[in-house]
């Protein structure tokens, strides 16, 4: 059966990875963090805000990596509030959680052999 979630580790290193100076804006820099989070994202139609989730301290780090490369606080909390990942404070530091269930994928193929696989 395959599982709904999957629990990834992330590190500073590939936060200063994903997220390097010179990107274009914090919308692009967060869809970044979700091009490495989310399997498959081009095939993605939606994903839900708490689809992925990290806990306080890892959300901390983020936050202060994309104010430091973007030098905008004020439009970096905005954005991570509309568009960041979920915070569950049951995860270890570095931890991050991917729920396939809060993920629309474009083709519905795929997903309907995933859910057939679930059942």
């Amino acid at each position: 059966m395959i599982e709904s979630r999957l629990i990834v580790g992330l590190s500073r290193t590939k936060i200063e990875e994903i997220l390097p100076f010179g990107t274009d804006s914090v919308g692009d820099d967060i869809v970044a963090l979700n091009k490495w989070a989310v399997p498959h994202w081009d095939e993605v139609e939606t994903v839900s805000i708490v689809a992925v989730k990290i806990n306080k301290t890892t959300a901390e780090t983020i936050i202060n990596r994309l104010k430091l490369i973007n030098n905008n606080n004020q439009k970096v909390m905005m954005a991570w509030l509309n568009w960041g990942w979920g915070i569950d404070e049951n995860l270890k530091d570095w931890q991050v959680i991917i729920n396939f269930y809060k993920i629309n994928y474009q083709d519905k193929c795929f997903m309907q052999f995933v859910k057939e696989l679930n059942d």
